[in-house]
């Protein structure tokens, strides 16, 4: 089932209340949906004191249309319906006590974290029942300072994992559907994450590498950076199925097909952080796909390069700041 967020379920109950953790391009664009259908009191940002004291008034422009959305401090946050955990995976950790401050024991909680293991981090710390599986695609929003630009807003796939109380994963339905916030529900929300692990090992570390836009990747079919992405998501397929989870071949050439239909000036974030001098979400893509293939003695070269490639990207950083 895929709703444009305009789904009844939900939709009549008491007006929910989502608190959002990381505001970057995809937790700004989650508060955009929930501004337009709810105004701006159903939203709110969470962050620490440090982080507040630079972000708590700042205006931003989505897509040339002034916003400025509600930025609180642990001790203000109200209790959400839905948390939503949408910093990179570096932040994680220090995500997790904000994140505490919006819990009851009703309240749900979806990560827009790229790769596989953010979950995991989470259910340890706050249970395995109420932590919904969730896969952000299909958006090219980007963000660079306080300009978020998008022209697909995508949607966000969610579904049970193995241990998450039914309960737990309808009601996050029920409050994404009411907040219009798009998504399409998943049967097999295992396979979904390992398939868009498989699309970021490709599209995001191929633009990062080569510095590339999507159009520059994907405009050659048989260009070495279109050869790279391809054999980066095939080892990823690979590594998945020695895990257990069956990713069909057919699903990598429909990314492949629905990559096209992104803006070809646009780039992912990992390529949005080599410009902006930032450390990479690399550990989740190549530094996990090879740690799984060595432990179950599978060559996964294209990965291995890319992990190499970018760490000496990130380490050009510091000796700029140095000249």
């Amino acid at each position: 089932m895929e709703t444009d967020g305009k789904g009844t379920a939900g939709a009549d109950a008491t007006r929910p209340h989502v608190a959002i953790i990381g505001k970057g391009a995809l937790g700004l664009l989650q508060a955009e949906f929930c501004v337009r259908r709810l105004g701006p009191d159903s939203v709110e940002f969470v962050m620490d004191e440090g982080r507040l004291a630079r972000h708590a008034h700042e205006t931003y422009r989505v897509n040339g249309q002034e916003r400025a959305f509600k930025t609180v401090g642990p001790a203000d946050a109200r209790p959400a319906d839905l948390a939503i955990v949408a910093v990179k995976s570096l932040a994680l950790e220090g995500a997790l006590p904000i994140l505490e401050s919006v819990l009851t024991p009703d309240t749900p909680i979806i990560s827009l974290l790229n790769g596989i293991r953010s979950e995991g981090v989470i259910a340890k710390r706050y249970g395995e029942g109420r932590v919904v599986g969730c896969v952000a695609q299909g958006m090219d929003a980007m963000r660079f300072g306080a300009e978020l630009t998008f022209t697909k807003h995508g949607r966000l796939i969610v579904g049970a994992l193995p241990h998450t109380s039914p309960d737990m994963a309808a009601r996050a339905e029920q409050v994404l559907a009411a907040a219009g916030i798009p998504y399409e529900h998943s049967d097999d929300i295992v396979c979904r994450m390992w398939t868009k692990l498989m699309l970021n090992d490709g599209i995001n570390q191929t633009c990062c590498a080569f510095g590339s836009t999507y159009g520059e990747v994907l405009s050659d079919r048989t260009g070495e950076q279109f050869r790279c992405l391809v054999a980066a998501m095939r080892e990823t397929r690979v590594v998945a199925a020695a895990e257990g989870v069956d990713v069909p071949e057919g699903s990598l050439t429909e990314l492949a097909e629905s990559m096209g239909q992104l803006a070809p000036d646009g780039m992912p974030s990992m390529a949005q952080d080599r410009i902006a001098g930032r450390p990479t979400e690399l550990d989740e893509f190549a530094g996990e796909v090879c740690r799984r293939a060595r432990a179950h003695g599978i060559l996964v070269p294209t990965n291995e390069w890319l992990y190499q490639r970018i760490r000496e990207i990130e380490k050009g950083y510091a000796r700029k700041g140095d000249a």
